[in-house]
């Protein structure tokens, strides 16, 4: 009986790592779907440029306009 439940522990445990596995890997192909998207690229750098030059709203100025 003692064998049994480290084997679920540790099925348990292998199954959270490849969880965390999937995730890292799914988040991985995100970035190289960005990354490989000059548009999205041009777009991602133009809001930099836009935010270091205070070319940008708050979200409390958003909302009250919006009212």
């Amino acid at each position: 009986m003692d064998s049994l439940v480290k084997d679920k522990n540790t099925i348990n445990i292998l199954l959270g790592t490849l969880e965390k596995l999937d995730d890292e890997i799914e988040s991985a192909i995100d970035t190289l779907e960005i990354m490989s998207d000059p548009g999205t690229l041009n777009n991602i750098e133009e809001g930099l440029r836009d935010i270091k030059e205070g070319r940008f709203i708050t979200f409390e100025n958003f909302l009250r306009k919006e009212k």
